[in-house]
């Protein structure tokens, strides 16, 4: 290890396990990363790594079976670094749009009317 590397999700890391809570909600406490979007991805890295039955998103399973997939075609570090980015950009966009979207734009959308 290098002396500027900071660890992740290994013995004695800089961002491990602590407590209940997975190397993800570590990292985003100790940053004070306060993200709605942040919070619903790390409910899904929560139940995924720790399977303790606290988070019923409907994101795990498929999130997890991708994950398991990707070991299972035998991916580099590499390609498991670049596919992993990917998906978390894609479900922190997605979890961020549906945070920016207004209560009243989806009752509006419910019953028939267009977004503004």
């Amino acid at each position: 290890m290098e002396d500027d590397e900071i660890t992740f999700d290994m013995r004695d890391a800089t961002f491990g396990h602590r407590g209940n809570r997975c190397s993800f909600e570590t990292m985003l406490e100790a940053l004070s990363l306060d993200d709605p979007a942040l919070r619903s991805m790390a409910e899904i890295v929560h139940e995924i790594d720790l399977q303790d039955g606290l988070s019923q998103r409907p994101e795990v399973p498929g999130v997890d079976a991708i994950l398991k997939g990707w070991l299972l075609a035998d991916y580099s570090d590499a390609e498991l670094e670049s596919h992993g980015v990917a998906l978390y950009e894609g479900l922190y966009r997605a979890f961020k749009e549906r945070t920016a979207v207004s209560p009243e734009t989806v009752v509006g959308e419910r019953s028939g009317g267009q977004r503004a």
